[in-house]
This record gives C-alpha cells, structure tokens and sequence, in this order.
C-alpha cells in the first residue's frame, strides 16, 4: 500500500507511537500498514490476530482529523488484547488514551500535520 506523499512522516510518527504504545501497554503488535484506500472510505483502522495493525490517515482525498487518528490508534491497540467492545476493551482503551494524553501525543501529531503540505 502506497501512501499519499504528504502523509510520510505523519505514518513514520504514528507506527514509532504505537510500536510505543504496544511495549508499554505489553501489547503484540507486530507490523503497522497503511489502510488500504479502497478499506478507507468505510473503517479508520482494522488489527488482525497476527498483531497487524491497519491505520487511514486519509479519506476521500483528505486527512483525517488528528483526534480521529489518535482514537483510532488507541482502538486498535485495544482489539490487540481485547477483541470485543466489552468493559475489559473499554478499561484498556481509556488506559491508552490517558497514556497518550501524558505523551501529548494529540499535540505531537499536530506538529508533524503543519510539517507537512
């Protein structure tokens, strides 16, 4: 999968804070992609049993929203424990947003969309 020009170290950012995420949280995460575009139009992320996770950073043409990437992202870590949306997925998921919020990731994220066009 091909990312858009403009998203290169937006992605670089994003898997270097999950593989982060992972090891903190003991996670097995073993490979971020790109979501696929044709994926893109109907899912922000997706992770498999193989510890893959898949992340759109666009849709129809235009960049997700920082906070949409960053709750996608602590999402999907979550489904790497958790697979359904019960109370165990919701602790873990909140967990990895507070983690977040100490990292400042949202503000992080921030700064490398206004590096990039």
């Amino acid at each position: 999968m091909r990312l858009h020009p403009d998203d290169r170290k937006l992605f670089l950012f994003v898997r270097t804070e999950l593989v982060f995420l992972a090891r903190y949280f003991g996670l097995d995460l073993t490979q971020v992609k790109p979501m696929p575009r044709r994926h893109a139009i109907t899912r922000r992320g997706d992770c498999s049993a193989a510890g893959i996770i898949r992340i759109t950073l666009r849709e129809g043409g235009k960049r997700e929203t920082v906070h949409s990437i960053a709750e996608t992202m602590a999402h999907e870590l979550a489904h790497l424990r958790c697979w359904k949306h019960r109370d165990d997925w919701l602790g873990l998921y909140g967990s990895i947003l507070l983690r977040m919020s100490a990292r400042k990731t949202i503000d992080r994220l921030r700064a490398v969309c206004e590096l990039e066009p």
